[in-house]
């Protein structure tokens, strides 16, 4: 019997889950900072460190989530 891939991995899953209702996660903002990296980056958007303005904008270090696994 072959083993069934989801069309998407488990991390967008739970991020898109997590996305659509932000209000019920609001006591772990964490969770959803992390769910929101994880979206943008599917999209191929990088999320920018904001928290040092003084930086130039293209050198700021800039956010990507990693998807894959232990081989």
């Amino acid at each position: 019997m072959p083993c069934q891939v989801p069309a998407q991995p488990r991390s967008r899953i739970d991020a898109a889950h997590v996305l659509a209702n932000p209000a019920a996660y609001a006591d772990r903002p964490t969770l959803v900072h992390l769910a929101q990296l994880v979206c943008a980056s599917a999209k191929g958007q990088a999320l920018a460190q904001t928290r040092n303005e003084q930086v130039r904008a293209p050198c700021r270090p800039r956010l990507i989530v990693i998807e894959g696994g232990r081989t």
